[in-house]
């Protein structure tokens, strides 16, 4: 129901589906920005795949692990805001 209810702010590729070479271009930058961010194992998202998931993020099942995570995405956001076509 959250995902639903949120859709409309969810970038481009986040879940599932093919992202465009750019939007994919943006993903692994996005993925860079994270890993600068202190999430050192944030892997390079696989197009088709979803851009988050914390079962390939180890280190977001330790304790603070999603604090550290939920603030490089928030930083790292506008990257993805942008592919999309937003302000950042």
């Amino acid at each position: 129901k959250a995902v639903d209810a949120c859709k409309s702010l969810e970038p481009p590729g986040a879940l599932s589906g093919k992202r465009s070479p750019k939007q994919q271009s943006d993903a692994l930058r996005f993925a860079g920005c994270i890993r600068r961010n202190g999430v050192k194992d944030f892997p390079d998202p696989v197009n088709g795949e979803p851009l988050i998931d914390t079962y390939k993020i180890p280190s977001s099942n330790k304790p603070g692990g999603m604090t550290i995570l939920n603030a490089a995405t928030n930083k790292c956001g506008s990257i993805l805001r942008l592919s999309a076509g937003g302000q950042g």
